[in-house]
């Protein structure tokens, strides 16, 4: 896995999440995740498409709901933030959402 670079995405509670940002062609492991579909300003500031969250990292994008419509909005990258548990995917997902407000998302009530 080639990683591009690391990004810092904020939740609207304030908590700090790191997201490796990868090629959207990459092949991951089985594992629980936060996901960014993620374009690239010609100025090269990265910007939000989608958030998800997935139990398992190797097979979330195969057919994907939101990545035809994602890749009309400038998706370029997936964005993965492995650091989560279980119990907390749910939860950050919404708090990131929250702040976002990605264009590829449901708007969640956290």
């Amino acid at each position: 896995m080639k990683r591009i670079t690391t990004l810092t995405f904020t939740g609207q509670d304030g908590k700090k999440y790191s997201f490796r940002v990868f090629p959207k062609d990459t092949q991951f492991k089985s594992i629980p995740a936060l996901y960014a579909f993620v374009g690239r300003h010609v100025d090269g500031r990265y910007f939000v498409v989608y958030i998800g969250q997935t139990t398992d990292l190797s097979t979330r994008f195969d057919n994907h709901h939101k990545w035809a419509e994602a890749t009309r909005n400038g998706f370029e990258f997936i964005a993965v933030c492995p650091e989560v548990t279980l119990l907390d995917l749910d939860d950050d997902e919404k708090n990131l959402i929250a702040y976002y407000r990605p264009r590829c998302n449901e708007q969640l009530v956290p």
